[in-house]
């Protein structure tokens, strides 16, 4: 049986809102919302926190995120090299934006590099 953690979080930092959560080995993190620089500093809190509880598996779930922009941009590429170059560190998957957000990845290829899941 997974082990499901209580310490589901939500923040709200302006217009990107934050929903955390940990099930099992499974570290959930939903962007809602705006990602930009108004959400970066408490995109980076969050983050860490998720490192520091050493989970095995981190989902960024991307599918609410409405609007992102470089800022948001660059944490999420960040992120993901920081976990790519840890070899003990978690594994990273995302969950895909649609819309804007979505484009927004296709045109700066960066869909090409990040693990999406369904």
């Amino acid at each position: 049986m997974a082990r499901v953690d209580d310490d589901t979080r939500t923040s709200d930092a302006g217009v990107l809102k934050l929903e955390s959560g940990r099930d099992g080995d499974t570290h959930r993190l939903r962007l809602l919302g705006e990602f930009d620089l108004s959400g970066a500093r408490a995109f980076e809190e969050e983050i860490a926190r998720i490192e520091a509880d050493h989970a095995s598996r981190l989902v960024i779930d991307m599918s609410t995120l409405e609007f992102m922009d470089s800022t948001g941009l660059r944490l999420l590429l960040e992120t993901d090299m920081r976990h790519r170059e840890n070899e003990r560190g978690c594994r990273v998957q995302y969950v895909r934006p649609v819309g804007e957000v979505a484009r927004l990845l296709e045109l700066t290829r960066v869909d090409e590099r990040l693990d999406f899941i369904e």
